[in-house]
């Protein structure tokens, strides 16, 4: 019933809200610096919310489209925003190859959910429009909860 009632509010959510926006003031995904996934993975701990990892890199067109459309779009930032710390990690960097490797992330784009102890809670490596990237992160939401509260 809950998945029902987080579909339909989602779909909601998307009709009325533009796909894509250019607006400045909009809300985005709030995406963190740091300068390895261990620290990341200190500041979900200390906020007690599961990771979200999007790696990238600067020459994947699929990339560049989920971060124009998906990251960019309302009900996305607001739910990411909301209910998990957020983070890139760029494939053509030191700390993202480590990353990568640690996570056996072979292809791009690859979207992680995390616990704050670095256990993965879910992993999609594909292009996602907007629709099926919330349906994912409510998904992992729910699945975090059980994880993060055993």
């Amino acid at each position: 019933m809950v998945k029902l009632i987080t579909s339909v509010f989602a779909s909601l959510l998307l009709f009325y809200a533009p796909l894509e926006t250019n607006n400045d003031f909009a809300p985005r995904v709030k995406f963190i610096k740091v300068s390895s996934l261990e620290e990341a993975l200190e500041i979900a701990s200390k906020k007690q919310k599961p990771l979200f990892v999007d790696f990238t890199a600067e020459w994947c067109a699929p990339c560049r489209r989920m971060d124009k459309v998906v990251f960019n779009h309302p009900a996305v930032a607001a739910y990411l925003n909301t209910h998990f710390v957020s983070v890139k990690m760029d494939l053509e960097t030191p700390k993202g190859k480590d990353a990568a490797k640690r996570y056996s992330v072979k292809h791009l784009p690859t979207m992680l959910v995390l616990s704050p102890e670095g256990k993965i809670i879910k992993k999609k490596a594909s292009n996602m429009g907007t629709s099926q990237f919330i349906n994912f992160a409510h998904t992992a939401k729910d699945e975090s909860f059980f994880v993060m509260n055993r």
